[in-house]
């Protein structure tokens, strides 16, 4: 390992691989924030090169108490000065007209020391009831919590996560995928794997890649400190799901039936795979605009009962949305990668 910081010493590991040529480290000594280059050579002189950014050290995550997820903590101060103004305001103004009653010891008086009471309390309901209307629609909607960072809204969970970017149809690493966590930014080589020391689980890693129309989001899962996320991408096939999506959104099932394999649309019609289509997809993730992917994998003979059909290799897709997963599977054919729904 070398170091673009010239006070840093070269460092040499040896270590073994297992069987599937899989190997891991641990890294003795503190690296000083910056860019570092890992280069790893075999028996046979054979090498592979990948580039490693430290940034700072993470400070140790806040937990956030529960109320925030219900009232924002400024919408909360800011009612209750207001309430408290309000009760100073009432107490006063009874004070006063106290004063001034026994003072005048009128109709007049006493009529309008009533007025003020039942104003100021009339006030106070209806301050109340907003209060609490506010509540329940920001609990419905979710309105409030969108008007401050996502960082208070939820406790942050990071993760070890590592992995592989694998090419469906060769199974071999994908080069030149840019994978980016928070300021870090790892380009994968030809083996295609890659590694991040702490990734905030609720936001995932991004992807980009030439080609690719928009970028993906790795949503690892919530439950593991150290987590091994492989990935099956391929451009084209995340193209036709990235449309496929965007059609789900919108609501316009029947473009989807263009991306059908050819033996699906032996099989059905456009009309009946337009009424039997189902999804968790609606317009209202259309402003999101973000695909979350959860997970793939190589399904062989895979095997599609409801039309009597059977490929001898899909790709399944699991794509996360407003905490449903849909999964999707696709061959790739002479024609280039098909829908299998």
């Amino acid at each position: 390992m070398t170091t673009l910081d010239p006070r840093m010493q070269p460092m040499e590991i040896d270590f073994q691989s297992d069987s599937q040529g899989r190997w891991n480290f641990q890294i003795d000594q503190k690296l000083a924030p910056g860019q570092h280059i890992i280069t790893v050579v075999d028996e046979n002189n054979n090498s592979d090169t990948a580039v490693l950014y430290v940034t700072e050290e993470a400070k140790q995550p806040q937990v956030i108490n529960t109320v925030t997820n219900i009232i924002p903590p400024a919408f909360f101060w800011a009612l209750l000065l207001l309430f408290i103004i309000i009760v100073f305001l009432t107490v006063y103004t009874m004070r006063l007209a106290r004063t001034a009653d026994e003072d005048e010891q009128t109709e007049e008086a006493d009529r309008r020391y009533h007025h003020t009471v039942n104003a100021i309390l009339i006030c106070s309901i209806l301050l109340l009831i907003t209060f609490l209307v506010g509540l329940y629609v920001n609990r419905e909607t979710n309105f409030l919590n969108r008007l401050v960072s996502s960082q208070m809204m939820k406790t942050r969970k990071e993760a070890r996560v590592s992995g592989q970017i694998i090419d469906p149809v060769t199974l071999e690493g994908v080069k030149g995928v840019d994978l980016v966590v928070g300021d870090t930014n790892v380009r994968t080589s030809e083996s295609g794997q890659y590694v991040f020391g702490a990734v905030n689980t609720a936001e995932g890693v991004r992807l980009t890649y030439p080609n690719l129309i928009r970028a993906l989001v790795l949503l690892p899962s919530t439950g593991k400190d150290v987590q091994q996320m492989d990935l099956h991408f391929d451009a084209d096939m995340f193209n036709v799901l990235v449309q496929t999506v965007d059609l789900e959104m919108r609501g316009i099932y029947s473009d989807i039936y263009v991306y059908l394999a050819p033996e699906i649309k032996a099989e059905t019609s456009m009309d009946k795979f337009v009424n039997s289509h189902n999804t968790i997809f609606t317009p209202a993730n259309i402003v999101d605009q973000q695909i979350y992917v959860v997970g793939t994998k190589i399904i062989d003979n895979y095997v599609i009962e409801k039309y009597g059909l059977k490929f001898n290799k899909a790709v399944e897709v699991s794509v996360k949305v407003s905490d449903k997963i849909d999964t999707y599977y696709f061959t790739y054919t002479a024609d280039g990668w098909r829908l299998l729904k």
